[in-house]
């Protein structure tokens, strides 16, 4: 992962709560932060955009993380945008075991982001 957009609705990523969860990473990546979606379909250009979502998408560790991507993770409660999901050529999801709902997007991007990571290292 070499950037984070933050769209002009989600939380602040440098909050003190958020800058104490990012342990750092602040300092290592590109951020851009309150992008309207039309200066995020700028950015993304070129990329192949994919979606996580709760379930019903791509396993994670099926996705070719190794391709020019941008991956978006909508809000716990209500999910991604309309914008998001008309963008997303790919969904894709962590499978989940018998009982479990979901993770949280915290943990649900470190697991994705630690995939693609593994892929493009190996």
């Amino acid at each position: 992962m070499k950037s984070v957009i933050a769209s002009e609705d989600t939380v602040d990523p440098f909050s003190p709560k958020a800058v104490r969860a990012g342990m750092g990473a602040h300092f290592r990546l590109s951020l851009f932060v309150d992008k309207s979606w039309p200066e995020i379909e700028r950015l993304l250009e070129g990329r192949r955009v994919l979606l996580a979502v709760a379930r019903g998408g791509e396993p994670y560790y099926e996705v070719d993380w190794t391709r020019s991507s941008a991956l978006i993770l909508g809000g716990e409660a209500h999910g991604s945008s309309e914008t998001a999901r008309r963008w997303a050529k790919v969904m894709v999801s962590i499978p989940m075991a018998g009982g479990v709902e979901s993770l949280n997007a915290a943990v649900a991007s470190g697991v994705m982001v630690f995939e693609a990571y593994r892929q493009q290292t190996i």
